[in-house]
């Protein structure tokens, strides 16, 4: 089978090097990597230019730019493989990680691999995601035990990086990402797993995420972030319990909630006021959290309110780092 690799590349010519040469110690038999120099103002574009000249792999795409969702979008219209996978360009892969993927994948079939990942710090520490993931719970199960599996995972693990996807599944239910939203990748999983029918995963090592970058999108933080989270909740959230996977779907947007009220700490008093009501009004996801922070949050929630319950988060956070 063939295993495309799409690759957004903006403004990260320091990176490129390892991310590009990681995915060339893959071991595939057939594989394309897409680089998209999304308008990079530094040598990035000029990298993957080097990059397609020196490998038949590789294929340079050059585009205004239009933000990791968009630069996303061009490359899956490029594929041509069986499976896609999605690496920034920040990042990179396990030597030969792909080439172990590739086998059991010849075994499963599956539409969705789960792939494990690992935190990389500047200082060189790493540190697993902990997705949590229980090969029992998931391999030769049905959807609905895969959902249920997810829904009481610590954490919603809605990055797009540690997913192999059967680029039949995108190209037929049109799984693209949002041009302009942050946390895309969120609302882009949920869709995913809503029109996938088969799943698997693989627990050896895989992606590398780099942390830290100033730069980086992941970094980006205020009222935009705040507000898109909630836009995406708004969306999938429901009381509704009528949809066959809705009980589910709640449970991934309790675990959202408790980020949003993690980055609505860090807003200032006015954008915290104009907020509130909303936050207030989706605090009853917190019902459906399965894991014991989303329990003691929805507690704290009742008894000390919004404001306390997300100062408290912060705290929380800023001390476990």
């Amino acid at each position: 089978m063939q295993i495309s690799i799409v690759v957004p590349v903006f403004n990260v010519e320091q990176y490129l090097g390892q991310c590009v040469e990681s995915l060339l110690r893959q071991r595939l038999n057939d594989y394309e990597i897409i680089l998209v120099n999304d308008g990079s103002t530094d040598d990035s574009g000029s990298l993957c230019d080097v990059y397609a000249a020196r490998f038949d792999a590789i294929r340079a795409i050059h585009k205004e730019n239009g933000g990791l969702s968009d630069a996303r979008n061009a490359g899956l219209r490029e594929i041509t493989g069986d499976y896609v996978i999605f690496v920034d360009s920040d990042d990179y892969l396990a030597d030969g990680a792909l080439a172990n993927i590739e086998k059991h994948l010849s075994s499963s079939g599956a539409d969705v691999i789960f792939l494990e990942a690992k935190k990389v710090f500047p200082d060189g520490r790493m540190i697993p995601m902990g997705d949590g993931y229980i090969v029992q719970a998931i391999d030769n199960r049905s959807k609905k035990e895969v959902l249920q599996h997810i829904a009481a995972l610590p954490k919603f693990p809605g990055s797009a990086c540690t997913k192999m996807i059967k680029a039949s599944l995108i190209k037929e239910h049109h799984l693209y990402f949002e041009k302009g939203l942050l946390s895309e990748d969120i609302d882009w999983t949920v869709r995913l797993l809503l029109e996938a029918e088969t799943f698997s995963y693989y627990s050896g090592e895989y992606y590398y995420y780099r942390q830290g970058r100033a730069n980086s999108i992941t970094n980006a933080s205020g009222i935009k972030n705040v507000m898109d989270l909630l836009s995406i909740i708004k969306k999938w959230a429901s009381k509704d319990l009528s949809h066959p996977f809705q009980q589910e779907i709640n449970a991934f947007m309790a675990y959202e909630y408790m980020v949003l009220l993690y980055n609505y700490a860090h807003l200032g008093v006015a954008a915290q006021e104009h907020l509130k009501e909303e936050m207030k009004a989706y605090r009853w996801l917190l019902r459906f959290g399965k894991s014991k922070k989303a329990k003691l949050v929805n507690v704290t929630v009742r008894g000390a309110g919004i404001n306390m319950t997300a100062k408290l988060l912060s705290c929380y956070k800023r001390h476990r780092a």
